[in-house]
């Protein structure tokens, strides 16, 4: 009995968090893939539709991205400096 209470509290706390995790679509939700990564939180996931990108960017802590495979989603950085900087991030 205190076994199932134990489980069903840790499947409430994992839900609630799952629950709180946000998918914002590039390019409906925000234009930019850096905007995107900026209006995220930690645990949210920004999922990047096919298209080139012209755009540089730097990831932050605890943000997913997801791209729709690397013949469909391209970020062409025009040649300045890394593509995705991801600089003090575990």
């Amino acid at each position: 009995m205190k076994r199932s209470i134990m489980f069903a509290m840790g499947l409430l706390v994992f839900s609630t968090l799952v629950a709180s995790a946000t998918i914002i679509h590039v390019p409906g939700d925000y234009p930019t893939i850096q905007q995107g990564i900026d209006a995220a939180s930690p645990d949210d996931t920004v999922l990047v539709a096919p298209a080139t990108y012209h755009e540089n960017i730097q990831m932050a802590e605890g943000v997913n991205l997801i791209g729709s495979g690397m013949d469909n989603t391209i970020i062409d950085g025009g040649g300045l400096n890394d593509v995705i900087k991801a600089l003090n991030i575990n």
